[in-house]
């Protein structure tokens, strides 16, 4: 995953979007493909057909669980190979009312952590079900996901919450998810407007979109494909969005390191008398301090504890230097390059690049 991190079955699938994205994998032999799938569908479980980390002792129905089976389908498509089981967990969900007994469980509708990722993979599953075998039943139960979302979304922001006041920042971080199946099913989204205004409204100076500075390459990634396909698609706040997209560009290479990876953020402080300088204060202070200095100081001083001083996440083992260069900050970082890149028009991406080309994180409809 990193020069002092462990391997695992997640950095494997983060070279691979790599390779594929800059379109290496269009040189690989059907030998080299084969031995990728044969790795990763050594995850999966025979029995419900889910890809489970190495490891892991929680329940089927989690985020890792979810999140790693999503990744392995992704990376499966893209090498033109299947998975080695039947995906039996599909017949989790065979009605309307297992559909939305799911989604009221996680959470979803009051803004849970994570909730946002877990309606996605509903979504990405029941997608999957659906192409695969063109069952009229999974795009009904995609219908009621669909309905289920139109019905619970907040009006005043756009995202899946009932009140935005505890934390602004995971309303759009939570709701960036839920979107993604918008955007593949090509479902016209209500309230984009007021989508667009508060990602707006929670940018930073430093073109990044969390409460420290220097952001994440998931944060921003987040950020930018919200005003993409809610601004820049629908011709809104155009002349906002274009000028902060060039500082975002200017932020994500400054996170580039001489290896040529890029690193989740190099500008956290590590102790709080970093908060008396003025680049802290104008970080705090730029727009809307009332709304979000108080979030923006909380969050800097808990980052500036010794203890979070290393990126921990369930991707590795072990913690790592927020500083160093990563399989997943660079593919997130690659892949904001490409859609700010592309707003701008500072290249032909045709000629350069891809995204992936079946539903999941890193997807786009304009590939090529």
């Amino acid at each position: 995953m990193s020069p002092n991190s462990d391997a695992t079955v997640y950095s494997s699938i983060f070279a691979l979007y790599i390779f594929d994205l800059f379109k290496e994998t269009d040189n690989w032999s059907s030998e080299e493909k084969d031995e990728w799938a044969e790795y990763l569908n050594s995850f999966q479980d025979a029995i419900t057909g889910l890809y489970i980390p190495k490891g892991f002792g929680g329940e089927m129905v989690s985020k890792e669980v979810f999140q790693l089976t999503s990744f392995a389908l992704s990376a499966l498509n893209l090498l033109g190979r299947k998975s080695k089981f039947e995906l039996e967990f599909f017949k989790y969900w065979q009605t309307r009312d297992a559909v939305i007994d799911y989604l009221e469980k996680m959470g979803c509708w009051v803004g849970k952590p994570s909730s946002g990722n877990m309606a996605m993979f509903l979504g990405i599953f029941m997608t999957i079900a659906y192409e695969e075998s063109k069952d009229e039943k999974y795009l009904d139960l995609l219908n009621c996901w669909f309905e289920e979302h139109e019905k619970h979304q907040n009006p005043n922001t756009g995202f899946w919450e009932k009140e935005p006041i505890k934390n602004h920042y995971f309303g759009y971080q939570n709701g960036f998810h839920q979107l993604e199946i918008f955007s593949y099913w090509k479902r016209e989204v209500k309230y984009y407007d007021k989508i667009v205004d508060r990602v707006l409204m929670l940018s930073n100076s430093d073109g990044t979109f969390w409460s420290y500075p220097g952001g994440g390459a998931c944060y921003d990634y987040d950020a930018v494909k919200l005003l993409v396909d809610c601004g820049i698609n629908k011709n809104y706040k155009n002349e906002s969005i274009k000028p902060l997209f060039e500082k975002v560009l200017d932020h994500v290479f400054s996170v580039q390191n001489a290896d040529g990876g890029f690193c989740e953020n190099k500008f956290l402080p590590k102790q709080i008398k970093w908060l008396i300088n003025l680049k802290t204060l104008e970080f705090l202070c730029f727009k809307n301090p009332n709304q979000n200095f108080f979030l923006k100081f909380r969050s800097i001083v808990s980052i500036s504890r010794r203890k979070f001083w290393k990126n921990k996440t369930h991707w590795v083992s072990n913690s790592v230097p927020w500083d160093e260069s990563d399989l997943w900050s660079t593919w997130f970082r690659m892949l904001t390059i490409l859609e700010v890149t592309e707003t701008l028009q500072f290249y032909r991406k045709e000629n350069h690049f891809r995204f992936l080309r079946t539903i999941g994180l890193g997807w786009r409809s304009h590939n090529t």
